[in-house]
């Protein structure tokens, strides 16, 4: 328990030096187009800032959201839980907490503090003696949190809960089969026998439980709810993919996962008051 907390601020503040970094992209990459000899690039800076700005932080998200998943679970192994349930209930917790702060530092910024300390005129803020502090277009940052908005959430929808999720198992999968068939040539095998069905089934990945799927719709129902106004096809967008995604996690956990042991519970334990 002494190594949790400690470790899961050190997360947090590194998504927090992240999108300072990418602050920090976004002023030197505005001030450099704003200084440029060509004509369009001077036109279009808002637009080629903010575009490729989310675009960063879209795969730092998918990223680190891989890597706190690992995180959370390994601080909850050190603390030797006494029960199932109390592991579960640790792990949703520290998922929920790392994740949720991946996912949203970057929107809240843009919602909520971008454009407030830019200073006034003849006292500005600048970051390293150099660059102003960013601020919103004459119009408010509304277009540009749709902007970011949409690209984060389509993007985690597309990649991360779809792509990923079909995508490593089978790799996975594939990675022990051609590792069993290298050993089988090694060993000058002429005569193997058929493998069973229980056999081929421990290729298979391991079933790692249902936290990270019920993760994935506590993150989706954040950006639907908490910023609808900015960008109102996000439901649709919800929709239409947890329409595919009921297909995916069916072939998923039929064909490309070990088959789960059935644990009787009387609910979805932290998952449902998140």
């Amino acid at each position: 328990m002494s190594y949790a907390l400690p470790l899961s601020l050190h997360q947090v503040g590194l998504t927090f030096a992240i999108v300072f970094g990418v602050i920090v992209y976004r002023v030197s990459t505005a001030a450099a187009l704003a200084m440029s000899s060509n004509p369009s690039a001077r036109a279009n800076v808002r637009v080629t800032v903010t575009a490729t700005a989310v675009i960063i932080n879209l795969v730092v998200i998918l990223i680190l959201d891989e890597v706190y998943g690992c995180i959370a679970r390994w601080l909850t192994q050190i603390e030797v839980p006494k029960t199932d349930k109390t592991f579960e209930e640790r792990l949703i917790f520290k998922a929920f907490l790392l994740k949720f702060v991946n996912a949203y530092t970057p929107i809240f910024y843009v919602a909520f503090f971008k454009g407030r300390f830019v200073g006034r005129p003849g006292d500005y803020l600048y970051i390293f003696g150099s660059f102003r502090m960013e601020e919103c277009a004459p119009g408010g940052c509304l277009m540009e949190l749709c902007i970011q908005l949409s690209i984060i959430m389509l993007g985690k929808q597309l990649i991360q809960n779809n792509l990923f999720e079909i995508g490593i198992p089978k790799m996975k999968k594939l990675i022990r089969y051609l590792k069993s068939r290298r050993q089988k040539y090694m060993d000058h095998e002429e005569h193997v026998k058929r493998k069973q069905r229980y056999e081929l089934d421990y290729d298979l990945e391991p079933f790692a439980g249902l936290t990270p799927e019920y993760m994935e719709m506590i993150i989706q129902f954040g950006f639907v709810t908490l910023f609808v106004a900015s960008f109102p096809l996000a439901p649709l967008f919800a929709l239409l993919n947890n329409i595919i995604e009921i297909r995916l996690d069916a072939k998923k956990f039929v064909t490309e996962l070990r088959r789960p042991v059935a644990v009787r519970a009387k609910d979805i334990g932290k998952s449902l008051c998140t």
